[in-house]
Order: C-alpha cells, then structure tokens, then sequence
C-alpha cells in the first residue's frame, strides 16, 4: 500500500496584527485526496489563514510547505503558479464581461499571448481558443450545466449563485 502524500503543511503558523493574535500556533496537515474544512466563529482567524496561505499575508512565525517547498515567505504569484488560488466573500468578477472571459482570467499567467490579446484577439489562434473554450465547458460541466449554455453571455444577468460558481471555476482554471 502506498503512503499517503503530503501536499499542505502548516506548522506553528502565526500571525498578528499589533496586540491581536489572529493565528496562534496553527498546526494542520492536508493529505492528498483528502478534503477538508476549515471551520470556527467569526474572527477566528479563517479568512487571515487563507490570506497567509496565500501570500497576501505575511507570517509572524511558523511556516507553510506546499507539495515539499516551503512556501512561507513566497509571493502570491508564485504560490498561485503552485497551484493555489482563493475566492473572496465579496465577488471580484468583471460584470461587463463574458462567462467565458471571466474565467479565462483565472489562468492570466499562463495565457500565450497576455491577458489583453486574449480577451480581444482569441480566435487568430484557434487552437489555443478552443482549448481554453474546453477546459472552461468542463470545469463549467462540474458546477451547472446550464452555464455552458450560456458562456458567451455578459456575467451581469447571472444570479449571486452562478457568480460564485463562475468564481469558483476561475479559481480551478490554476
């Protein structure tokens, strides 16, 4: 039988904000396959651990090791390329743009050809086009069937709900 493999390790993680200890000594190990819930009251310290996670905050102490690198001190840029993306409380998707175009975003640094030119220039490389176009159908496949319908649509005429699965999706595209 083969050994459980570590993918997250957080070790006496720590984080505070002037006299207020948000995280104290956070302990947790994430093996693969495994899904887990991070779960307490408000102000627990929840959100500041994925802000820790994923680089928008700095620890105090402890550290955090993702697939055997220490990722402790890294930039958010490079612990998303790791393969670690987050969604807000508050949706962060452009309204104006399509189903589609919003969650392509969520691959922005692995785009051939940069954010702008795909966004506006997508089908003079078709099939870079129509890769994206099905590992956008798919990940949209695993949340709402009725969203693929509808890929090319502005996100502003989606109810709350399908704004979150679009965000979740985009987190996904990583």
């Amino acid at each position: 039988m083969m050994a459980d493999k570590t993918l997250l390790k957080v070790d006496r993680l720590s984080m505070r904000f002037g006299g207020l200890t948000a995280l104290d000594a956070l302990d947790m190990t994430v093996q693969e396959g495994e899904i887990l819930g991070l779960l307490g009251p408000n102000g627990s310290g929840k959100t500041t651990f994925f802000n820790v996670l994923t680089g928008l905050y700095k620890a105090n102490g402890g550290s955090i090791t993702l697939d055997g690198e220490d990722v402790t001190r890294k930039t958010p840029q490079d612990i998303y390329r790791k393969g670690v993306a987050r969604t807000f409380q508050r949706s962060r998707l452009s309204l104006s743009l399509t189903v589609f175009d919003n969650i392509v975003i969520g691959d922005y640094q692995r785009l051939q050809h940069g954010l702008i030119f795909n966004l506006f220039r997508r089908k003079a490389f078709k099939a870079e086009y129509d890769s994206y176009v099905a590992k956008v159908t798919d990940l949209l496949n695993i949340f709402s069937l009725a969203l693929v319908a509808h890929l090319f649509e502005p996100v502003d005429t989606f109810s709350m709900i399908n704004r979150r699965r679009i965000e979740v999706c985009r987190a996904l595209m990583n």
